[in-house]
């Protein structure tokens, strides 16, 4: 069994714990859900678990677990604010204009 198969395993199992909709699952759901989760840390898709279950009454699944982790991940930098709308009409006319341009289109 691959380290990412026994992740999700420990991740089927707590999920189990606490919800009785799910099953001990077969070998077929594990590796299903060790090549969705991939190389995820096994701490922190437990904790994922926890957290989700403290909130939600759905179904873990393994979205779930990875949106939980991305979110927190340290690595995850949100995008930047997009740059305000311009308030002059003739700035977006020259931008229409720019656009139009190198499409190579006229009105």
């Amino acid at each position: 069994m691959t380290e990412a198969e026994k992740t999700a395993r420990a991740v089927l199992a707590a999920a189990a714990l606490v919800d009785h909709r799910i099953r001990e699952p077969d070998p077929n759901v594990v590796r299903a859900w060790a090549h969705v989760l991939g190389d995820i840390d096994r701490q922190r898709a437990l904790d994922a678990v926890a957290r989700h279950y403290r909130t939600q009454t759905r179904v873990l699944l393994p979205a779930d677990v990875l949106e939980e982790n991305h979110s927190r991940a340290p690595y995850f930098k949100p995008l930047p604010p997009l740059p305000p709308k311009p308030t002059d009409p003739e700035v977006g006319r020259r931008g229409i204009a720019a656009c139009r341009e190198a499409l190579g289109r006229t009105r």
